[in-house]
């Protein structure tokens, strides 16, 4: 009886989270062509850019909490059937533009098949023209594409939505996922979600490309 009662409480658990992070899944199909190549081989390389993200941590292994590992915990959970190699970098208080040469550097000395990028909060901080956001993002998809990877962006915390520049860089983002190879997970949309639920959802679209 009391194993019976752990299935039961076990299976509403599963429930609750199930319904919790499903309102953060996309509700679109995106083409990610190397991601999907990588997932049909079983293993999948990933660089996640974001902020409070030691390259270190991913060295050692430990799990700091940051959004990389969160990412590749909610991904390992949907497809326990593919070997993840995460690797990350720290982007706190960088734009996009500051990040492209270290970004170039890792990608020549590590290849990946996926790229994560939460962009813009400095641009957002810094009240970027989002005509020059739009460069760098063109820049920065270049790079990638060469590399053989895809880019999902991510758009900074919701709670940056009130400063002035936020919606023409929400909106420069979701732009630039128009290039091919690129997709753009609004955590906005969603906001305002429990944390978990933004790995949980960026996770569903890495595991459905």
């Amino acid at each position: 009886m009391l194993n019976q009662l752990r299935l039961i409480f076990s299976f509403l658990a599963l429930l609750g989270a199930r319904a919790m992070a499903a309102p953060c899944d996309l509700a679109h199909a995106v083409h990610l062509p190397n991601l999907a190549a990588a997932l049909a081989t079983h293993h999948l390389s990933l660089l996640v850019i974001a902020p409070r993200t030691g390259a270190a941590d991913a060295a050692t292994g430990e799990n700091d909490g940051s959004l990389g590992y969160r990412i590749a915990a909610a991904t390992a959970a949907i497809r326990p059937d593919v070997a993840l190699d995460l690797d990350t970098l720290d982007n706190s208080g960088q734009s996009v533009a500051d990040m492209l040469p270290e970004l170039a550097n890792r990608l020549s000395q590590r290849p990946v098949a996926l790229v994560i990028w939460q962009a813009g909060t400095a641009e957002i901080a810094r009240g970027t023209n989002p005509a020059s956001v739009s460069v760098s993002l063109a820049d920065a998809t270049r790079v990638i594409a060469q590399a053989n990877a895809d880019l999902i962006l991510v758009d900074p915390d919701p709670t940056l939505a009130s400063l002035p520049a936020a919606p023409a860089i929400e909106s420069t983002l979701g732009v630039a996922a128009s290039h091919r190879g690129v997709a753009f997970y609004a955590q906005q949309r969603f906001a305002p979600a429990p944390e978990a639920c933004f790995s949980h959802g960026i996770a569903a679209l890495i595991a459905g490309a």
